[in-house]
């Protein structure tokens, strides 16, 4: 079970476990998204690229932090919904490259309807390197056992 609103405290911190990126994720993630553009698709292309290589799309970087934040556990059963996603992408994801979220309780507050609450995650995804893939601001709606 993930934590319910009021176990959320303002400022601690959660790290997801690491994940190396394939090219099968990669294909994979092609051919849902519908978006073959060969700076994804065609490593020829690529390496002429500002990259020199194939990479992720943006849009997986932000699948990979809603990914990691359902596999920490913290909203399991207890997350309502997404409300917002704020997202800045610093860099690339490239084939090979091991990733992991860190996630900073930024604030909360209950709703009117009350039962739940908004709570808004720093996130930042970085890769074994330390470089900042992408960051921003996730913002959820958790149930509250206490007021339900």
């Amino acid at each position: 079970m993930g934590l319910y609103f009021h176990q959320f405290t303002i400022g601690d911190r959660y790290t997801s476990r690491s994940r190396r990126m394939t090219e099968a994720d990669l294909d994979t993630f092609n051919e849902f998204a519908r978006d073959n553009h060969p700076l994804h698709s065609d490593a020829e292309f690529a390496k002429s690229s500002i990259f020199g290589q194939r990479v992720f799309h943006a849009s997986a970087a932000i699948a990979l932090v809603d990914g990691f934040i359902g596999e920490m556990g913290i909203t399991r059963l207890t997350g309502l919904a997404i409300l917002g996603v704020e997202w800045s992408a610093k860099t690339a994801i490239v084939i090979g490259d091991l990733v992991k979220l860190t996630a900073l309780v930024e604030g909360k507050r209950l709703t009117a309807a009350g039962g739940r609450g908004v709570v808004h995650l720093q996130v930042a995804l970085s890769n074994e390197r330390s470089d900042i893939i992408g960051d921003g601001r996730w913002t959820m709606l958790v149930a509250d056992r206490d007021n339900v």
